[in-house]
């Protein structure tokens, strides 16, 4: 009887240490060594400034190339925005040509790697309404979020695969 009781704990135990949770966004809320409400001069050798934000922020690129891929997706470029000198978002963005499709495994492959981390997506973003119209879910906590997102810019027939933390 023993034998089987702690046969059943251990499973118990194996499934809550490898489960994904939500929980895991305020943990480690970001990407690689780029983390959310870390101070901005933690990157400073990896950045260049790029110009203010309306909120009174500042965004930055991230000018080191082995942060453009994501999940084993080559990426087009990496923002950082920061506010009070601490790091309030990470904005990763892939563009279609214009004229040409994102190629939509892109979008999964990054979605399956945030729901391995984060669990079940909790929203989903899709409103092919909204200007542009946008494909996608997110991930929230009562103080952070991600989500990965493309969108279709008609005006200039171009695709837009973003993934994003933020605070």
């Amino acid at each position: 009887m023993k034998r089987i009781v702690f046969i059943f704990f251990s499973f118990f135990i194996c499934q809550i240490s490898f489960s994904q949770s939500i929980d895991q966004l305020d943990r480690n809320p970001g990407y690689r060594d780029i983390q959310l409400g870390k101070p901005i001069s933690s990157i400073s050798s990896k950045i260049e400034y790029v110009e203010p934000t309306s909120s009174g922020g500042q965004k930055y690129r991230i000018t080191d190339s082995s942060y453009l891929y994501l999940f084993g997706v080559k990426m087009d470029e990496t923002f950082i925005f920061a506010f009070n000198g601490n790091i309030t978002g990470i904005y990763v963005v892939k563009r279609s040509l214009p004229g040409a499709t994102l190629d939509s495994s892109f979008q999964k492959k990054i979605q399956d790697a945030l729901t391995r981390q984060y669990g079940t997506p909790m929203y989903d973003m899709t409103d092919r309404n909204s200007n542009p119209p946008r494909f996608g879910v997110a991930w929230r906590t009562r103080t952070k979020e991600a989500h990965v997102c493309t969108l279709y810019f008609s005006e200039i027939e171009q695709f837009v695969l973003t993934v994003f933390w933020g605070m």
